[in-house]
């Protein structure tokens, strides 16, 4: 459910008196409706950037932070787009947006949630810092606007070591929580998969698919560990990350077909198996049950370490179409207890307790709960939000086990998701999920041909953002810095466009397109 979208994250204003009303001979800008393929199936939606792609954004982004620094300091002030925009900016929100987010990462002894924003279409995605339950989240790659394959947080003396590995490029690491970061040494340009072995002093290992590369010190350089072949088109490592899961010694390598383990000597990886392949791979589980995973649905089993491996019929539900091959994300959740225990879905939660025998589907009838809820209230904290981009299980400091959700409104906490078979009532499924990020972090996708301001104040703003309806700004929140808003449509957020800032025409995105009209003037006086 994506269409063309704003690359920043923010809604951004010049800042001018808020209040100051238009004159009767300004006309509000129009917008442009032009807009990317909608298809919900476009391949360009989720595919990964290529290392010629991630290279020459990484090239580009310099080149646009060199100029930035230049006009900042020629004129004092801030700049945008190379310097074609120019003046005083000021983050106006919004407050109570969530925003759309990838996978997740924890500290787990401190609770402390890291959290990649999504990027649709291949757009550019931002590390979050934040916690489990008080809605404090920061910012830590404000600078550093990349994609991202893996993120590893490790204990570093007295701190922590945050370890982002690019998609389609190399490693960078913070041991100041984001304000500096440091680019690995020794790897090549582009890597397809970068884990850590936690039962062994937190050794890292990363692949191109071609080269195993290996670190003994936290990821500040690496070296050449073993070639693996010439050429790869998938590559996954993996490694269970509690000391408690049989086998959690074991490092794991999947290039296309073939599938390697770590000898118990470390010295170097062997073949044990062959896996099918078809698209981008997964790894969970561990020796009692590996799973791996093809193109983020399909299930396949192994009970013997990866010596043979058997397709798992599993299923999915798109809202209310069942079919095969439950979706993933962009990790298979596979409970670390219990291998049979799955989690996974897309546009709703899904979760297997018999290795994918049989499937809860229940929660399909309550997700428009979130999408409808009028005016965003809190409330929307306990109704979980499709699109789901990652499930992932975690512990707590106190070493309770929890799922964490990323999804295209916000990160959801669970402690019991997995134990539920049905949900037959409304009340059965409330408080199942929460919304640990629901305000503060403006990291919400706004349609480029879905942003408006009003007629008589530009804080009469009107916006459709990715996969969170239509929203208006609230009055109650003028004078703030960060505005908040309200939500007045589910699903996702229609371009729209208009001539005065008071009728507004709504682009709907059904059969061959139609207009519809709207009013704006939501919080205009007579």
């Amino acid at each position: 459910m994506s269409f063309a979208l704003v690359p920043a994250i923010a809604i951004c204003l010049l800042n001018v008196n808020r209040h100051t009303e238009v004159p009767g001979n300004m006309r509000p800008m129009v917008m442009d409706v032009d807009h990317e393929d909608e298809n919900e199936h476009n391949p360009d939606k989720n595919r990964n950037w290529t290392s010629e792609e991630a290279a020459l954004f990484q090239r580009e982004m310099q080149q646009v932070r060199n100029s930035l620094k230049q006009a900042a300091v020629q004129r004092g002030i801030e700049a945008y787009a190379g310097g074609a925009l120019g003046g005083t900016w000021v983050n106006r929100g919004p407050y109570n947006m969530p925003g759309s987010f990838y996978f997740t990462e924890m500290d787990e002894g401190t609770d402390t949630v890291y959290a990649i924003t999504n990027g649709h279409y291949g757009g550019v995605q931002f590390i979050w810092k934040g916690t489990l339950t008080d809605d404090q989240w920061t910012l830590i790659t404000p600078k550093h606007p990349y994609r991202f394959e893996d993120l590893i947080v490790l204990p570093n003396g007295s701190g922590r070591r945050v370890i982002a590995a690019l998609e389609g490029g190399g490693i960078m690491y913070s041991d100041n929580e984001g304000q500096t970061w440091t680019n690995a040494t020794g790897l090549p340009s582009s890597l397809k998969s970068t884990i850590v072995n936690r039962q062994d002093n937190n050794v890292l290992y990363a692949t191109d698919g071609k080269v195993v590369y290996r670190s003994t010190n936290l990821g500040t350089s690496f070296s050449s560990f073993q070639t693996i072949g010439s050429s790869a088109s998938y590559a996954r490592m993996y490694s269970p990350r509690w000391s408690s899961q049989p086998g959690a010694e074991s490092v794991y390598l999947a290039v296309d077909s073939k599938f390697f383990k770590l000898n118990s000597q470390k010295t170097s990886f062997t073949q044990v198996g062959t896996i099918a392949t078809g698209g981008r791979i997964g790894i969970g589980g561990d020796n009692r049950k590996l799973w791996v995973t093809l193109s983020n649905k399909k299930w396949h089993v192994s009970t013997n370490d990866g010596q043979t491996w058997a397709y798992q019929h599993t299923s999915n539900c798109y809202y209310n179409d069942i079919s095969d091959d439950m979706e993933t994300g962009h990790y298979p959740g596979v409970h670390p207890e219990d291998p049979n225990i799955l989690i996974g879905g897309y546009s709703n939660p899904l979760t297997t307790r018999d290795a994918g025998a049989t499937t809860n589907f229940d929660a399909n009838k309550y997700w428009g709960y979130y999408q409808n809820s009028v005016g965003n209230d809190p409330k929307v904290r306990v109704n979980y939000h499709p699109d789901i981009q990652g499930s992932q299980f975690f512990y707590d400091k106190n070493g309770d086990l929890l799922t964490l959700r990323a999804t295209d409104g916000g990160v959801f906490v669970s402690y019991n998701e997995w134990t539920k078979t049905s949900y037959p009532n409304k009340s059965d499924i409330d408080g199942v999920y929460y919304n640990i990020s629901l305000f503060g972090k403006p990291s919400q996708e706004t349609y480029r041909g879905g942003f408006m301001y009003g007629a008589k104040n530009i804080d009469d703003m009107t916006v459709g953002t990715q996969d969170q309806g239509w929203q208006n700004t609230r009055l109650n929140t003028y004078g703030n810095d960060m505005l908040s808003w309200d939500q007045v449509g589910g699903g996702d957020g229609p371009c729209c466009i208009t001539g005065d800032g008071i009728i507004g025409w709504k682009y709907e995105y059904f059969g061959e397109g139609v207009f519809s009209r709207i009013q704006l003037e939501i919080h205009i006086k007579a």
